[in-house]
């Protein structure tokens, strides 16, 4: 049985989040979105965990497929190391092969991160294109996939939110709308 977990800040979540959830929720036999607490190489630390979780709730429409649910792993945790989530993920389903949804940016920065050896050794991964970021490694990679249409990141989104109702075809309007009620990254 295949399990894929698609970790990030999700800072706000966006349109090529839902595109990649998409399309590996339907390869998987469980699916895991697993928003982090903190990145220890991000210097802005995200909103709310709790805010982050209603949005990607709300662009999933509340129409979560059985397989496929939103982990609170990193609720109460200071920092976010993802061989540690590796180990969780390895002990709660042990009769999985565990995938990793990684986008090509991450990868190429993916010897910084904590015990990474560990983390290859113990997972699949399936590598997302990034715009403007060319995709550069030694390490055994099990997929690439550059197919992905949203062009759009998280940060553009935070720094632009200004104009986010010019954003309609890179941000589900359920999310929009929260942004705006809870007036958020103003």
């Amino acid at each position: 049985m295949k399990l894929y977990f698609y970790g990030g800040s999700f800072d706000p979540p966006h349109l090529g989040h839902k595109e990649i959830i998409n399309y590996f929720s339907n390869k998987s036999d469980k699916f895991l979105i697993i928003p982090t607490h903190c990145s220890p190489f991000k210097s802005v630390k995200p909103i709310s965990y709790l805010h982050r979780k209603e949005m990607l709730e709300l662009m999933l429409n509340n129409n979560i497929l059985e397989k496929v649910s939103i982990e609170d792993y990193e609720l109460d945790s200071k920092t976010s190391y993802t061989v540690d989530l590796v180990k969780l993920i390895k002990k709660k389903f042990p009769l999985f092969e565990i995938n990793m949804i990684i986008g090509c940016d991450q990868l190429n920065n993916i010897k910084k991160w904590k015990d990474y050896n560990y983390i290859i050794d113990n997972v699949k991964l399936s590598v997302v294109a990034r715009p403007n970021f060319k995709f550069s490694s030694d390490l055994h990679v099990d997929s690439y996939l550059d197919q992905f249409s949203i062009d759009i990141s998280s940060s553009f989104i935070r720094k632009n939110i200004a104009n986010i109702d010019n954003m309609k075809n890179k941000i589900d309007q359920d999310v929009i709308d929260y942004i705006i009620v809870n007036k958020l990254y103003l």
